[in-house]
């Protein structure tokens, strides 16, 4: 667990053959899981349609549908943003 906030928890996630970590935000909050899947998913759509940016943590994958929608990103270690 690397956080957790009112959008929900942020794990940093480790797989066998992908050589970098990931950081998946899972929303786990029902109000901010209706306004994400309703409105968001469009968003998110085009923030991952638009490439790289060199001030922008890079969005790898999203998925909206079912319990928990879930974003992973790349990971970026270096501490909390506040």
């Amino acid at each position: 667990l690397l956080g957790a906030g009112g959008f929900g928890e942020v794990w940093l996630a480790r797989h066998s053959f992908i050589p970098n970590p990931r950081a998946v935000k899972f929303c786990t909050d029902p109000l901010v899981r209706t306004k994400l899947t309703s409105h968001e998913g469009k968003v998110i759509a085009r923030v991952m349609g638009q490439g790289h940016h060199p001030n922008v943590v890079p969005l790898v994958d999203a998925v909206l549908d079912g319990e928990t929608p879930w974003l992973m990103y790349e990971y970026v270690g270096g501490g909390c943003l506040t």
